[in-house]
């Protein structure tokens, strides 16, 4: 829908100068940086690896490197989701220091993120998971990566959940929970 958070990719190659990439260059590709946060990394394809997750921001652009053909990278911008993780105890449930949740989508794909397998990202009903909505073949594993932090000057950790596709075609993940259950309604 017209209010679903919006990620970007930006292929880098034979980049002949050194170039600050910045929000103000992909004004209709991301959510507006002064509602959103974001942050950005690389990817490199010829050896699938991938750059620490960033900031950024116009203050803290992603700095692309001079690269040849055989250096393609691609550059990757995904909105921070917040989270309000709880502490729970038998007395009360109380939210706890702010959080942040980072899709970085499906592993080892040059487009990590993308609108024909990604339904649906949404908060759990406590603030403190976030459940994806996925599609695909039936029996197709998917492993989806992600990153979190407990407070905003906090490092990022990853994490990942394979989720198997449903006979329908689609599967739910709780990825901070770690589990996925396939979904039997078609596509």
């Amino acid at each position: 829908g017209g209010d679903a958070l919006r990620h970007a990719h930006v292929l880098v190659i034979a980049l002949a100068a050194p170039f600050a990439l910045a929000p103000s260059h992909l004004p209709l590709d991301i959510d507006s940086p002064a509602v959103v946060e974001h942050v950005a990394w690389l990817t490199f394809p010829a050896n699938r690896s991938r750059g620490p997750l960033q900031p950024f921001s116009e203050s803290t652009p992603l700095q692309l490197a001079p690269n040849l053909f055989a250096d393609t990278a691609v550059a990757h911008i995904s909105p921070i989701v917040p989270l309000t993780p709880l502490v729970e105890s038998a007395a009360f449930v109380a939210p706890r220091a702010a959080a942040g949740f980072v899709l970085l989508g499906e592993k080892g794909k040059l487009v990590p993120i993308s609108v024909h397998r990604f339904v649906s990202l949404l908060p759990s009903a406590r603030g403190s998971d976030v459940v994806v909505s996925l599609r695909g073949d039936p029996s197709e594993v998917v492993e989806v990566e992600f990153a979190t932090r407990a407070a905003p000057s906090a490092e990022w950790t990853l994490g990942s959940v394979k989720c198997v596709i449903g006979a329908g075609g689609t599967a739910i993940a709780q990825l901070i929970g770690g589990t996925c259950a396939p979904a039997g309604a078609s596509r």
